[in-house]
């Protein structure tokens, strides 16, 4: 499946029990869609959080209002909260960068060339 969005915040690289490094992020998804009592047009917000396992280098790359295209597989994880809760949530794993589509304001915008600039997808190092 696909989906694309804007990164929540600066991705964070964690490294498992055994060892394996993961890049971890949020996306925000809008979609907007018409009110059917005002018929006004409106927006709705969902936040996806993902997970790529294949290189940890790639976390440098994913800032805080970059936009992305990714491919993956939804994946739902069940545990046990502090309070014996039971809880679940939904990650998208991510298989592949489709595109690093830009889109940062000037004042977000780091002193070096956001990925989007480096040129094709193709030409990245993950």
């Amino acid at each position: 499946m696909e989906i694309s969005g804007r990164v929540t915040a600066k991705a964070k690289v964690t490294e498992t029990k055994g060892g394996k490094k993961v890049v971890n992020f949020s996306l925000a998804i809008n979609r907007g869609y018409r009110d059917k009592t005002t018929s006004e047009w409106k927006q709705k917000t969902t936040y996806i959080e993902c997970a790529y396992w294949k290189n940890a280098g790639v976390g440098e790359f994913i800032r805080k209002g970059e936009s992305l295209y990714l491919f993956g597989d939804l994946d739902v994880r069940a545990y046990i909260d502090k309070n014996g809760e039971a809880k679940g949530v939904i990650i998208f794993q991510v298989e592949k960068f489709l595109g690093f589509l830009g889109g940062r304001r000037k004042e977000e915008a780091p002193a070096q060339p956001a990925a989007a600039s480096m040129g094709p997808v193709d030409d990245l190092p993950f």
